[in-house]
């Protein structure tokens, strides 16, 4: 019976699994195997996407509109959606999300929360329904706005910021395109996985200097100087412990980067750079010695790149 389901389209399991309770339970026993969840939520519109290798499958992409007028009209060449009409598309979306996540095993679910227009206890009931789902990746976008000639994102509701920094579990990813409160600060920024700050502007060099075996960090808009990049690299490479699994940070101010300054006094090996970007620089430091009396060596990999207005360090520790 299982091998004749698993030749099912999803979209079938699924309404399989609401005709009845034996069939849902039957289902669930299964435990069977799909592709990633992509789950995106907007201002006019939901949507539930199955992904494999981040390329769309041809499970028909499920669209929820709380408004006729706002169903778009479909392209040739564009991935085929179902368009439902319902009174909530959010909460219509979730439901579906969150039945597919009973039935069926995935690696990856990722929640989209992009430009709602909600109160801050609105959104914060929302993302308590999200997550108390097995995901894995939350990104929001906040709203933009026309700024100095340019489209740019609004400052995001400190109150919402705070209930994800206190709720969202360490082992997801978190990224967050969205300007922050001034002075922002919170114990838990840098614990998760993974994450990614729009602005960091509010981030301190002597936060970066205390990271302790934190996973991977994408810093754009930070507000540091090429010196300040160069001294938190020999930090890096003299530390006696394991800081990070790798670290981007962008600066705001092209002016105030300079490749020979955060390259000063660091000894490198120089890869010549190609058409996708600068050279990268190797060297090597010591996380101090294990239990047996070894030194722990690592290679830490530096790919500096320009761009009209930002300046930006990539590194990737390879222990």
């Amino acid at each position: 019976m299982k091998d004749a389901v698993q030749q099912m389209a999803l979209i079938d399991i699924y309404k399989l699994s609401l005709s009845s309770k034996r069939s849902e339970d039957i289902l669930k026993w299964m435990k069977l195997k799909t592709a990633d969840i992509d789950v995106h939520l907007y201002l006019n519109c939901s949507c539930v996407r199955f992904l494999r290798d981040g390329e769309f499958i041809d499970f028909p992409q499920q669209g929820f509109y709380s408004k006729k007028e706002k169903i778009p009209v479909q392209f040739p060449g564009e991935p085929y959606e179902v368009h439902n009409l319902v009174s909530d598309h959010i909460e219509e979306c979730l439901t579906m999300a969150n039945r597919f996540s009973t039935l069926f095993k995935f690696k990856s679910c990722v929640y989209r929360i992009a430009h709602l227009e909600k109160n801050p206890e609105e959104m914060k009931l929302i993302i308590s329904k999200i997550l108390s789902e097995p995901y894995t990746e939350l990104k929001f976008s906040g709203h933009h706005k026309f700024e100095s000639g340019a489209f740019c994102f609004e400052a995001m509701d400190l109150e919402v910021l705070v209930y994800l920094m206190n709720n969202v579990k360490f082992d997801s990813k978190l990224s967050i395109s969205a300007y922050f409160p001034k002075n922002f600060n919170h114990e838990n920024a840098f614990k998760f996985q993974k994450v990614y700050y729009y602005d960091a502007s509010w981030v301190a060099m002597e936060t970066l200097k205390s990271f302790r075996d934190v996973g991977s960090i994408s810093l754009m808009r930070t507000n540091f100087n090429s010196k300040d990049l160069n001294g938190f690299i020999i930090h890096w490479v003299n530390s006696d412990v394991d800081m990070m699994k790798d670290i981007e940070i962008n600066i705001i101010q092209f002016s105030m980067f300079n490749e020979d300054e955060v390259l000063d006094q660091l000894v490198t090996v120089v890869i010549p750079g190609t058409d996708e970007g600068g050279p990268i620089y190797l060297m090597y430091g010591s996380h101090g010695k294990t239990g047996d009396g070894k030194y722990q060596f690592f290679f830490l990999i530096i790919r500096i790149s320009f761009s009209e207005k930002l300046g930006t360090l990539k590194t990737e520790n390879e222990s």
